[in-house]
């Protein structure tokens, strides 16, 4: 048998898609501290540039806090209620 990682170490595509769409939104400031909620509301306003069609699998906001604690591109900061608020980690260093 080959030595794989598990599944929850690596993103899907699914998952990769929603970041470089988080990425590159004009709603969402990566740079700034935003909640999964936020991220959520940048998601199901995207529409594709090619057909102006929304996401077909958008995924909420619990979704996005396994997602953003999974990839290592994003920086996790709690506030004083536990909430997780999230960075880039490119903008904090």
């Amino acid at each position: 048998m080959a030595n794989r990682k598990p599944r929850a170490g690596r993103l899907t595509m699914f998952e990769r898609k929603w970041i470089s769409i988080l990425k590159n939104s004009d709603e969402l400031d990566v740079t700034r501290p935003f909640t999964a909620s936020q991220a959520e509301r940048a998601l199901l306003g995207y529409r594709n540039p090619d057909n102006n069609m929304a996401l077909r699998y958008p995924p909420n906001k619990f979704r996005l806090n396994y997602v953003f604690k999974k990839s290592e591109l994003f920086q996790r900061h709690q506030d004083i209620y536990g909430n997780n608020n999230w960075t880039l980690k490119e903008a904090c260093e």
